[in-house]
């Protein structure tokens, strides 16, 4: 019964009701109510000391909605009875199911009662990864204090002791707000960068990237990133497309090229890396020239796409960081030889004349836009290349004999001309 009644009460009372006041409050009367020879057991079920969160991959989740033996004691303005010989029993009990993280919060909740600050480290350093909750209740703690000394050191040995995931992403967050707050700015920046090592997605990346720049220190930083990614090139390929990105950033365009130059010319918005470096060359070879306006439309597109959301809802004041800025501040750092812009034209025209054919001759009408902008970028690179004539015949090939019949791509690369400085009085 009480459980049906938590299921609905999550489901429909939730605007109406504090769902952890008000099981808070039934834990409270279940301590006082029931005989001191069930009060353990049922209390413990009561408590649910058991919940794990239902959704895989998030085991390490800790549901607010639920109490601490702290909200059942504040729950009632009369003294909770017997306190002092529950607790201990209460210890006796959690301890033996620490590996789940609810349990492991209450236990460090109880130690804390018994035995202070010095009893939570004890635990936290026990358990370490085995259980990350150690050094977040220990941090919650220090930051309730306003230790912030004490919370950079802390941190720092969190950091070094447990392995990747959402935990220790957020005792890098420990870092980063106590040394923002103590005026630390390198500790701030290991701590920018503990959130990346510990959650690789685009945010973290570029809130890494944008701190290093503050420092003057981007380009160490982003070798560290690189070399984080390489060795781990070969897994997750969400990553791999942070790795292009980094790569990209650091200039390295050659090295970028050789890894994606074999992809296929679909799947572009799907995980493929094809994209953001066909952007990127057709961008270099145009020396970033802001004219060519459909080449960088299709360039920030592609590498401004996230390979990986993050998971935190933070906004960085002051932040104006993006990829397509970045790989385009990396990119002016060097110059193309004349063998290298040569091979990039070359692969740039057979992989975009394969996409457009791909999309136009199945007849994928949504994908007509991205199809004629493809067509648009190299017809704006050939012409700042100073080849007219090369820009003149894709135009009138796509436009006036292969698809002469395709009238909704006709009107695609209609727009896409006219809106181009470049090609808008470009005779075709």
């Amino acid at each position: 019964m009480i459980k049906a009644f938590r299921e609905l009460a999550d489901l429909s009372l939730t605007d109406a009701v504090d769902i952890r006041e008000a099981r808070a409050r039934y834990c409270r009367c279940i301590y006082e109510t029931v005989k001191e020879s069930e009060k353990l057991h049922v209390f413990a079920a009561a408590m649910d000391i058991d919940w794990v969160s239902p959704y895989e991959g998030n085991q390490n989740e800790y549901n607010e909605d639920y109490p601490l033996l702290q909200d059942v004691i504040d729950a009632s303005v009369g003294e909770m009875k017997h306190l002092d010989t529950f607790l201990p029993a209460w210890r006796k009990t959690l301890e033996k199911k620490w590996e789940k993280v609810r349990t492991a919060v209450l236990l460090l909740e109880a130690v804390h009662h018994l035995e202070g600050l010095e009893g939570v480290s004890k635990l936290a350093r026990k358990w370490k990864n085995k259980q990350p909750a150690g050094y977040l209740y220990w941090l919650d703690i220090l930051k309730k204090q306003a230790e912030l000394e004490n919370i950079i050191a802390v941190s720092v040995e969190g950091l070094k002791v447990l392995r990747q995931g959402c935990p220790r992403e957020l005792v890098a967050r420990f870092l980063v707000d106590a040394a923002a707050e103590a005026g630390d700015p390198a500790k701030l920046l290991e701590g920018k960068r503990g959130c990346f090592f510990s959650s690789p997605n685009d945010q973290n990346l570029l809130d890494w990237l944008a701190e290093a720049a503050r420092q003057d220190k981007r380009a160490g930083e982003l070798n560290k990133a690189i070399g984080f990614l390489k060795s781990k090139e070969a897994g997750d390929p969400d990553e791999q497309g942070l790795y292009i990105k980094c790569l990209l950033m650091a200039g390295r365009l050659n090295d970028a090229f050789a890894i994606t130059k074999g992809e296929k010319s679909v799947g572009w918005s799907y995980g493929s890396n094809a994209g953001i470096v066909f952007g990127a060359v057709l961008s270099a070879l145009t020396d970033h020239n802001e004219r060519a306006t459909t080449t960088q439309e299709l360039f920030r597109g592609y590498a401004n796409q996230r390979s990986i959301y993050s998971n935190m809802f933070a906004v960085e004041d002051g932040i104006d960081a993006c990829f397509h800025k970045e790989i385009i501040a990396g990119l002016g750092q060097k110059k193309l030889k004349t063998a290298k812009r040569d091979e990039y034209i070359a692969w740039a025209e057979r992989i975009g004349k394969r996409r457009i054919n791909h999309i136009v001759s199945n007849k994928h009408r949504n994908a007509y836009a991205r199809a004629a902008q493809v067509l648009g970028s190299l017809a704006e690179t050939y012409r700042v290349m100073a080849r007219d004539d090369k820009a003149k015949r894709l135009l009138h090939h796509f436009y006036n004999e292969k698809y002469n019949r395709f009238s909704a791509f006709r009107r695609e690369i209609k727009m896409v001309v006219s809106a181009s400085d470049l090609l808008k009085n470009l005779d075709f």
